[in-house]
């Protein structure tokens, strides 16, 4: 008898047990290339930002409400079918769905990348190297751009901030270069708080 009290009790916790079923949702496209942008539709995603998780990678997120997340696809994510999850807070159920991850495309040996903003704005990295920098995507478009045939032959693609370094460089090495009149004018200038003339030019010199 003792036991079938306990069997009763335990029945009775069970049938008041209520399981929460995991949302599905769509993710849009269902195939993406690593580093692009996707968007998961759904409901109940809560409005307060919780994880996205693509191929066990967290995936950098845009844009998070109740029924929308934009997010990329980690640069690192394993190629091939792969499982999103969605951890929300609040206490709301995880939610699970599947899509393929791709590589981006190569043409001559070169990837061919796009990125995509949700909005004017951005507060995310969506490109993340290893080292937790963004450089290793600008510094491959910047040898693919430097790669291209020159205007004139003999002279070399540049970059932005390329004649920049070039100059400083020169700068530091063999000086600033000052033309006739503006030296005379800052000889005058140190000659009108009392630096001699020829010191004035020592100086400069």
């Amino acid at each position: 008898m003792k036991s079938s009290k306990y069997l009763s009790f335990i029945l009775i916790a069970l049938v008041g047990l209520t399981v929460v079923p995991a949302r599905a949702f769509t993710v849009d496209p269902p195939e993406q290339s690593r580093s692009s942008f996707v968007r998961l539709r759904g409901p109940g995603f809560g409005n307060v930002q919780g994880k996205v998780m693509i191929g066990k990678l967290p995936a950098p997120i845009a844009h998070w409400d109740d029924n929308l997340i934009e997010c990329y696809v980690p640069e690192g994510a394993a190629l091939g079918k792969s499982q999103v999850v969605v951890r929300p807070r609040q206490g709301l159920p995880q939610s699970k769905a599947r899509m393929t991850v791709l590589p981006r495309e190569e043409l001559s040996g070169r990837f061919k990348w796009r990125l995509k903003l949700p909005d004017q704005y951005v507060t995310t990295r969506p490109v993340i190297a290893p080292d937790g920098s963004v450089m290793t995507e600008a510094r491959r478009f910047v040898d693919w751009v430097k790669a291209s045939p020159p205007m004139r032959a003999g002279e070399p693609v540049l970059a932005p901030g390329d004649i920049e370094r070039r100059t400083r460089q020169a700068r530091m090495r063999e000086g600033v270069p000052i033309d006739d009149k503006t030296l005379e004018d800052l000889i005058a200038a140190a000659e009108s708080v009392g630096v001699a003339a020829h010191d004035a030019r020592a100086m400069l010199d």
